[in-house]
């Protein structure tokens, strides 16, 4: 990658999310376009209830559903993606395959009920082509945990599946919103519809103090990389299962896209708990290498 695509990195990646949203034909009716419900849904705030809420039908057409197994009838769910190209799955990099070693081997666009995974239409599924995880990423260590997964065949855009894009400053937000199809607490079921979590910025002392060092942090927390998002008092939390999906907001600088902060990594084994942060790989900071393999 040239010196000049680097030091322009963020304008440059503003006028590629341009351009894939104008290759988004948004329907018709009655002769005027119709944005809603594809648009016009907005991250409001949500301060009643506990975790998150149920996604709405297009609310976030980024979202990908990873599969593994040979067969995709027979596969089964392990984590969240987000789609950023025609060909580009983002996900964490322990999502490459499962503690059994199973490769990732699908992933389906356009869902919203989990229990039609094994049912979407043919088009919104992709095989996956290659993986490939951080060049830094070293399981069993949680560090440099991002992953691409490269389809075996470009998406089709439209209304209902298009790519997100991604944040290329260190600048987080205070509020921003975790989505997955993970178990709905400790030793839950799955979300049966996408779910979409409310999140707030933990300080990283604060987040470094309820992570100790152990054999898989043994840094402990890398504030270059590495950023927690946890509850405001009432349970709010990422699960097993929400693993590799988007830390996101609303996108300001394109219409109708959502940004990407983060990617859901870890967090403690009893998820669900006030208190207890969850970690996320800042995408920032690797923006020169995610641009480095999806548009080089």
């Amino acid at each position: 990658m040239s010196q000049a695509r680097l030091n322009y990195s963020g304008i440059w990646y503003v006028l590629e999310c341009l351009e894939y949203q104008a290759k988004i034909k948004l329907p018709c009716k009655d002769g005027v376009k119709t944005f809603w419900p594809y648009c016009n849904k907005q991250l409001g705030p949500i301060l009643v209830g506990g975790g998150g809420v149920d996604a709405e039908k297009d609310e976030f057409p980024h979202m990908t559903l990873l599969m593994y197994g040979k067969k995709l009838i027979r596969s089964f769910f392990g984590c969240g993606g987000s789609l950023i190209s025609e060909k580009y799955v983002l996900t964490a990099g322990h999502c490459s395959a499962t503690s059994r070693g199973v490769p990732v081997s699908f992933a389906i666009f356009g869902l919203l009920h989990f229990e039609e995974m094994h049912r979407s239409p043919k088009e919104n599924v992709r095989g996956i082509q290659k993986i490939i995880k951080h060049p830094e990423f070293k399981p069993p260590s949680t560090y440099h945990d991002i992953a691409l997964l490269e389809l075996d065949k470009e998406v089709v855009f439209s209304p209902s599946i298009r790519p997100a894009c991604l944040q290329v400053e260190d600048d987080f937000e205070h509020r921003a919103y975790a989505s997955g199809w993970g178990l709905l607490g400790y030793r839950q079921q799955n979300a049966d519809i996408l779910q979409n979590i409310p999140l707030w910025r933990v300080a990283d002392e604060v987040c470094s103090a309820k992570y100790m060092t152990h054999r898989t942090f043994i840094n402990g927390l890398d504030n270059d990389t590495q950023i927690c998002y946890g509850d405001d008092g009432i349970v709010r939390d990422t699960c097993p299962g929400d693993s590799g999906g988007p830390l996101h907001i609303i996108n300001e600088n394109v219409f109708c896209t959502h940004l990407i902060l983060g990617v859901t990594s870890f967090g403690k084994y009893r998820c669900g708990e006030v208190g207890t942060p969850g970690v996320y790989t800042k995408v920032p900071h690797y923006v020169p290498w995610i641009e480095s393999v999806v548009w080089p």
